[in-house]
């Protein structure tokens, strides 16, 4: 007798009790309790065996196994046994009854924010279980996520919708659609592969998915199954199978009763197509068995040793034929591929190389994840063409005896790329096959050789964590095997880092500066709004947890804590660390922290039934206690760091939520009547003086003030998944959530905040050599006291500011070649601002004697994804810059340093006659090691312009160069001091080889004096015509220094040398000298001490040559 189901269903993701949908994993075995229960406890202890000396790779089933581990370790019971199955929408249930028209906050309006597109290949969005057609209409497509629930197309994949958000399970391992009856449907729930949701048994729709029944599969109570394939019989929908983890069962009647035929673990199904045979083929993880009997009886037909899963596969063009892909219970790699052309009366070992369920592009490597992901296909027109999956899609066009790789996950030569882990592949029609996969939806109509990604529309991301910008709009979040993906401020979606995406967070005072990480606490930053990434992890703090907990300094959000089996601290944003504390607090890694907003100093951190607490900043720590097992995450008054709440991740009734007054010394129970499911968070709400707090549990939001006497229901609108996080952007006064299974959602918060609106869209108009004009997006509503705006060296916000009510500003006070960060917070009454919004770094322009290096400085490399420019140019009038370069080390054909003649990288190139790089990079860079040599600005400005661009792989030490400025050249002498337009020392450095130096009539009788040596370094003549002209060193050198090869002549001219003792101090010759009619005056001639000319050259004399003293 089956069950009516309202059409506003029940939507729960009722997950794993990791059941026998895994006992092919041999961190199962022997992990059963006195009463043959599997107990997590046991489970964790195998498998951390198991793993110990084992390397991690792509593909060999750990990060599934983690997975299930992090969701299960705090829902299960201090015993270590599961909860019953059916618990989460029983308790649910239960509460919505006890509390009928209260207990509901209305002003929630959640609503999806995605992700919803995916650029497809190596991205994604969620995992796809299986897929199934209309029979008449080839637009309407289903497909079953295991944490997504059901999704419909009606064009051909083009949008996708659900109305699954209230249903009874989340999860779908399979669909049937009656091929004559297509509004009857039926779906196999829970998740068939990972068990990442547990089943309820088989619903079925008579409404074409509008409405659920129950049939006679129903489970309910610790019965730990999973259903892995759902068929029907070719030609009579009245009979169905389904292969489970509790063995093979059969309906005669469209599900009103079910039928256990076969005991055992079963992985697949399948009818043959020729339905007068009555013939019907089951797997368990190591054998094939037939029925002849329409499957009243079966009888195993092939036993495959060593196996721990078996797909089959039929073909429509012939069947006789069978096929049977096994996977290795020695590392879930490719154990054989077996074919039968005699309806599996005997079978024929096909092949065992290459490795089918391995990730390399060529099967070279071992094992796999068999267990995991493992299907197969067989061309409905030719029955030797076969398809697998794994980790990968491999084809065989002759039964298996050759292969070729038709897909792979990270990019291969030849073949697609297409997201990792393969669940399913059906055929539509002839010619087009569908596959599912841990990314989303594809669909191939050649063969396999091109494959169209149809996921956009489908909203099944499985977030664990979320970051919200209090800048601007973007979010960003870290999914389940779908990496962290970026929600910019045009709201689109980008993915910014791959793998599983874990913790992540925004900076709140600068945008631009994020933070995302990888399982085991693998950080990464970006400084750039994510264009480019640099690992953070600290040095020698071994592995984190698989969400390793990270968080910003709610007062200088330069500052970031990190939590291992220790707490450590950055204040430069993760460049540099320091370990807090002498010792570890833990010995395994932490799974919360948070730093007190009312004193920084004050920080918690904990793992379960362990929290830890120090009042110094780290350097000391106390144990304190908590309010029992399973705590999962803390909240802390903002106002004292001593009142703190505390979540339980349980199904125990009333112990859900605590207080503390004495930073957790004691605590008080504040559950209310909350429903019994586990809390995963709690955030509280500065914005207000309220003390609002939100959670979110397996079902649903719940606030709670110092107003209420218990806990509101805040989920109109929401899908009841299990809310991982929540977030407030409180200049908007709006809550995010990130799911585990339905993506993004955000709405208005319960109250609007007392809150002073940030500004935006901090930019640097333009940037000198001492001062820069900056401008921001004015905060709305505009501050009636204005702006505030300085500038730090650092991400320190500043000490002192300038006051505007405008929106712009200008700041003076700056060095040359400096690097600065500018701030800007909005004036709402004397006692309310905004927080301060930052951008940065910038650069000050270089001018005369800086050094322009890299971004990495003298000392260290420069990094990937690079795209920098800055201008030099002189701060003295009538120079021009000229820069030299001492060192260079840029990587050959992929990065390239360009140089520009003026301000702008519009203005002249000079060139390297290089070519463009392999990244794509324009032509005319300089790279690799030898050093450019000395370029000279000719534009108006004096100033030339760098910039330089790195790809995202290989970096090289950088570069330095002197910057020198050099003055405007005049062809006559003019004045006589030593420096500037028209002195002695501009004319000699503009002069062209062989050229005489030509004196104004007015500098007769002058006496020009030198502050150095002017360095003669080409051919040259300097005879005053019709004047006598005395030059003067003030300085204890000589005047001149003539270079080897250079000839200098000098006439009817006086010199006064310097005044060192020891020194030389007129002329050191190295080349050719030529004197004609010279006085020279060297005060010191005659004494011994040093010379007045030092000749390593030629020197001739002609005329009257007089050296006197004085």
């Amino acid at each position: 007798m089956s069950m009516r189901i309202s059409r506003v269903v029940f939507v729960i993701a009722s997950f794993l009790i990791f059941s026998n949908s895994l006992y092919s994993q041999p961190w199962l075995e022997n992990a059963t309790d006195a009463e043959g229960k599997l107990n997590f406890f046991m489970i964790r202890e195998n498998a951390e065996k198991y793993w110990e000396n084992r390397p991690i790779e792509k593909g060999k089933g750990f990060k599934p196994y983690k997975r299930w581990e992090y969701y299960w370790q705090y829902r299960v019971n201090p015993d270590g046994s599961f909860p019953d199955s059916g618990i989460t929408e029983k308790n649910w249930k239960e509460y919505l009854l006890r509390n009928q028209g209260k207990n509901r906050v209305n002003e929630a309006n959640w609503e999806s924010i995605g992700p919803s597109l995916t650029n497809g290949g190596y991205a994604g969005i969620g995992r796809v279980n299986c897929v199934a057609f209309h029979p008449t209409d080839p637009d309407i497509i289903w497909i079953g996520a295991p944490g997504g629930g059901l999704w419909k197309t009606t064009d051909g994949g083009a949008t996708w919708i659900t109305t699954f958000d209230q249903s009874v399970v989340l999860g779908v391992s399979g669909i049937l659609i009656d091929p004559k009856k297509p509004n009857i449907m039926y779906i196999a729930t829970g998740d068939g592969d990972a068990s990442d949701t547990y089943s309820t048994g088989v619903l079925k729709s008579i409404d074409g998915g509008v409405t659920w029944q129950t049939t006679g599969l129903n489970w309910n109570v610790s019965q730990t199954r999973v259903i892995r394939r759902i068929i029907f019989q070719p030609e009579n929908s009245s009979i169905l199978f389904a292969a489970t983890s509790n063995g093979l069962y059969r309906t005669l009647d469209s599900g009103e009763n079910w039928t256990q035929v076969l005991t055992g673990n079963f992985f697949d199904v399948k009818a043959n197509p020729n339905s007068f045979s009555n013939i019907v083929y089951a797997a368990t993880g190591s054998t094939v068995q037939k029925s002849i009997d329409n499957g009243a009886t079966f009888t195993i037909v092939q036993n495959i040793s060593g196996a721990n899963r078996i797909a089959l596969g039929v073909s429509n063009a012939n069947s006789g034929y069978l096929y049977a892909l096994a996977s290795n219970g020695s590392g879930n790699g490719f154990l054989g591929f077996y074919q039968s052309v005699d309806t599996a009366k005997t079978f024929t070992l096909k092949a065992t190389t290459p490795n089918l369920l391995g990730w390399d592009s060529d099967g070279g490597d071992s094992g796999g994840q068999g267990w995991y992901d493992l299907c197969l296909a067989v061309d409905p027109t030719d029955p030797e063409v076969v398809y697998t999956g794994g980790v990968n899609v491999w084809k065989s066009t002759n039964g298996g005896t050759a292969w070729s790789l038709r897909t792979h996950w990270s990019g291969a030569s030849g073949v697609q790329t297409v997201h990792a882990d393969q669940h399913c592949m059906e055929w539509q029609n002839p010619t087009t096959l569908w596959l599912g996969n841990d990314g989303g939806i594809y669909k191939s109509t050649n063969g396999g050789v091109n494959w169209s990604d149809k996921s956009n529309g489908l909203i099944i991301s499985q977030m664990y964590k979320l970051g919200v910008s209090q800048a601007d709009a973007k979010v960003i979040t870290g999914l389940q095997d779908n990496g962290t993906k970026l929600k910019g401020t045009s709201g689109t979606w980008n993915d910014v880092i791959g793998g599983d995406g874990m913790e992540c967070a925004i900076r709140p005072d600068n945008a631009s500066v994020m933070y995302g990480s990888l399982y085991y606490g693998a950080i990464r930053r970006s400084t750039n709004g994510g264009s480019s990434w640099t690992s953070i992890k600290p040095s020698n703090a071994g592995d984190g947890a698989w969400v390793t907990p990270f968080v910003l300094d709610p007062n200088a959000s330069q500052t970031i804590y990190a939590g291992f089996k220790r707490v450590y601290k950055s204040t430069n944003q993760g460049t540099n660390w320091t370990a807090l504390g002498s010792s570890n607090l833990n010995s395994s890694a932490l799974n919360y922290l948070h730093v007190a907003k009312a004193n920084s100093s004050v920080i918690y951190a904990g793992r379960g039934s362990s929290l830890y607490r120090t009042t110094n900043g780290g350097t000391n720590w106390s144990t304190m206690t908590v309010p029992g097992s399973n705590t999962v995450m803390l909240a802390i008054h903002p106002d004292d760091a001593d009142m703190i709440w505390a979540v339980r991740s349980n199904y125990t009734a009333g112990q859900k939520v605590y207080k503390s007054e004495d930073g957790g010394a004691t605590w008080i129970n504040v559950s209310g009547t909350l429903p019994n499911l586990p809390v995963n968070c709690i955030l509280f709400d500065e914005s207000t003086n309220k003390d609002g707090l939100y959670i979110g549990m397996d079902v649903g939001v719940f606030y709670r003030d110092n107003d209420m006497e218990d806990w509101e229901l805040f989920s109109t609108g929401l899908p009841n998944t299990p809310v991982f996080e929540l977030e407030i952007k409180y200049d908007t006064d709006e809550i995010f959530a990130a799911t585990y299974g339905r993506g993004l959602w955000k709405s208005v918060k319960k109250y609007n905040g007392t809150f002073c609106r940030s500004v935006s869209g901090i930019t640097i108009d333009e940037m000198g050599i001492d001062s820069a004009r900056i401008s921001w997006s004015a905060s709305d509503p505009v501050p009636v006291n204005g702006y505030q705006y300085g500038f730090s060296t650092n991400t320190t916000p500043p000490l002192n500011w300038s006051t505007s009510f405008t929106t712009e500003g200008i700041i003076y006070g700056l060095s040359s070649n400096s690097k600065y960060y500018f701030f800007v917070r909005s004036v709402c009454e004397e006692s309310l601002v905004s927080s301060w919004q930052s951008a940065g770094p910038f650069y000050t322009q270089l001018t005369c004697d800086d050094i322009s290096t890299d971004t990495g400085g003298s000392s260290a490399e420069y990094s990937d994804n690079e795209n920098i420019i800055r201008s030099i140019c002189p701060d003295i009038e009538l120079h021009y810059i000229s820069i030299t370069f001492t060192d260079f080390d840029v990587e050959t054909d992929w990065d390239a340093l360009y140089i520009f003649d003026g301000k702008s990288t519009s203005d002249p190139m000079f060139s390297s006659g290089n070519p463009e790089t392999d990244a794509g990079f324009p032509a005319g860079g300089y790279y690799g090691t030898d050093l450019p040599g000395t370029f000279t600005s000719t534009h108006s400005s004096g100033c030339l312009t760098l910039q330089f661009m790195s790809d995202g792989y290989v970096t090289g030490d950088g570069w330095e160069a002197n910057a020198d400025c050099i003055p405007e050249c005049n062809a006559t002498v003019l004045i006589d001091e030593d420096d500037g337009y028209g002195s002695f020392r501009n004319v000699v450095l503009c002069a062209d080889p062989g050229q005489s130096i030509v004196f104004a009539p007015e500098m007769a009788n002058d006496t020009i004096h030198l502050d150095s040596p002017v360095i003669i370094d080409q051919d040259m003549t300097i005879v005053p015509e019709g004047m006598t002209l005395t030059l003067q060193a003030d300085h204890d050198h000589y005047i001149f220094e003539v270079l080897p090869g250079v000839t200098l002549t000098l006439g009817n001219i006086s010199l006064i040398g310097g005044t060192g003792a020891n020194q030389t101090r007129v002329i050191l010759n190295r080349g050719n000298l030529q004197l004609l009619n010279v006085q020279i005056i060297d005060v010191l001639a005659g004494t011994g001490l040093g010379k007045t000319i030092s000749n390593e050259g030629t020197l001739d004399s002609h005329g009257s040559i007089q050296i006197s003293s004085e």
